[in-house]
């Protein structure tokens, strides 16, 4: 009997040890299996810090293009400005030249009036002065017919 109790103690502790063992081998699997997904994680995680670091460069480089889109739209807005600018001078110059030659085409208009009405009363002067000598002639050379006569 003593011999059966210790057969039976030493498959009693080759089962216990069969299943520590197997314990063991599920306490690992579980294990591998958590590390393995503690690397994913890990992945991930490098994973998604790359996408945050590309997508904060490319979030810079925008500002950089959207600040320096400001720059160049603030410059085109000067230059607009000034070239308004001097679009309205160009206007007021103009009007001011059309005035000036309107003016200056009235003062024509009426220097010419003025120089016909003087010609009209100067040849209407002249050719009373000619009427006048042409009576007196007329006159000096009836005159002198009948002096000869």
């Amino acid at each position: 009997m003593a011999k059966m109790e210790k057969n039976d103690l030493l498959i009693k502790h080759a089962k216990e040890i069969e299943e520590e063992r197997t314990t063991k081998r599920v306490l690992q699997t579980e294990n591998d299996k958590l590390k393995f997904k503690a690397k994913c994680l890990e992945d991930d995680v490098h994973k998604m810090s790359l996408k945050a670091e590309k997508k904060t460069q490319e979030a810079h480089s925008e500002l950089k293009e959207k600040t320096s889109m400001l720059a160049t739209l603030k410059e085109k807005e000067l230059q607009v400005d000034s070239l308004r600018r001097h679009l309205n001078q160009a206007k007021e110059d103009l009007h001011q030249k059309e005035q000036e030659l309107e003016s200056s085409s009235r003062r024509g208009q009426i220097e010419d009036k003025e120089r016909g009405m003087i010609q009209r009363k100067e040849k209407t002067r002249l050719q009373r002065e000619m009427d006048t000598l042409e009576r007196n002639y007329a006159d000096l050379d009836s005159q002198r017919t009948r002096e000869i006569e």
